[in-house]
């Protein structure tokens, strides 16, 4: 079984989009996502939610930049 951030790491690799900065969409504190790299501690569910949804977000922008040009 994957480790949240396992999970992570390849949906950010998949979508192009760097994980500190999707941390950073969803609010979430830069300490937080050294800690997690760094394997001090593991995400949990709802927080591997929020940084799901901020890779997500972070890759739509992208998406919607390009198209505007």
């Amino acid at each position: 079984m994957k480790s949240y951030l396992d999970t992570l790491k390849e949906r950010a690799e998949d979508l192009d989009v760097p994980l500190l900065a999707a941390f950073k969409k969803c609010g979430m504190p830069t300490s937080t996502y050294y800690r997690t790299i760094n394997g001090e501690t593991e995400p949990k569910y709802k927080t591997a939610k929020r940084i799901l949804y901020g890779i997500e977000r972070v890759h739509a922008l992208r998406e919607a930049r390009k198209d505007s040009e």
